[in-house]
C-alpha cells in the first residue's frame, strides 16, 4: 500500500516541476500528464475489479482544458503516445 510519505513526495515534486514551468512563463503553452499503473501485481493488477481497472491520470493543459473538469470515459494509457503525437 501507498504510504503518507511517498503521497507527499509525489505531491512535492510534481508541484515544483509546475512551479517552474510557470516560472518561465511556458504553463499555457504546456501539457503536463501524470499518470501511474496498478503497481503490485498482487494488489488487483490482474483483474477486473476496480484495483485492476483503475489507474491515476491527471491532465492539465491552460490552453484547451479548463481546470477542475472530469471525464467519465474509459481509456487507456496504451492510447495516450499515439493521441498525443497526432
Amino acid at each position: 500500500p501507498e504510504s503518507t510519505f511517498d503521497r507527499l513526495w509525489m505531491d512535492d515534486a510534481v508541484g515544483a516541476i509546475v512551479n517552474q514551468v510557470e516560472s518561465m512563463g511556458a504553463a499555457q503553452n504546456t501539457i503536463f500528464i501524470y499518470t501511474s499503473d496498478h503497481g503490485l501485481i498482487n494488489s488487483g493488477k490482474t483483474t477486473l475489479y476496480d484495483n485492476g481497472t483503475r489507474v491515476p491520470f491527471l491532465l492539465r493543459w491552460d490552453a484547451r482544458v479548463r481546470p477542475g473538469r472530469t471525464y467519465g470515459h474509459l481509456t487507456a494509457n496504451i492510447d495516450l503516445a499515439p493521441t498525443l503525437l497526432d
